[in-house]
């Protein structure tokens, strides 16, 4: 059984404490009726299952690209509630930023 196997305990209580971090973090953008819906538990869990993608992709020898990034940031504030249009927006200011800090540490290399 998997219960059985060495660590697992320290990884559920672990994988708990995200998932309610996700929760608090969360309810800062999800909409009311879908916190009264499903609880901020339920949804940070559902978050954390969400972002767990990653070790698919990374089980499967790629990186996590740039895609897979906006996908997965797109998919949870999705699942918060957050419209289309304004998941959009942040999308296009998640790019903007990237692209400057990308700027950025091209020009601390090159001074270095």
């Amino acid at each position: 059984m998997v219960a059985q196997v060495e660590g697992f305990e320290e990884f559920i209580a672990v994988r708990d404490d995200l998932a309610a971090t996700y929760a608090r973090l969360a309810t800062c953008v999800a909409t009311f009726e879908l916190l009264d819906l499903v609880g901020p538990a339920r949804l940070g869990q559902k978050l954390v299952h969400t972002v767990e993608e990653v070790i698919g992709i990374r089980a499967s020898d790629r990186l996590v690209g740039t895609d897979e990034e906006v996908w997965m940031a797109s998919s949870c504030l999705k699942l918060c509630g957050v419209d289309d249009a304004r998941i959009k927006v942040v999308v296009k200011t998640a790019d903007t930023v990237l692209c400057q800090l990308d700027d950025s540490e091209a020009d601390d290399f090159a001074g270095a």
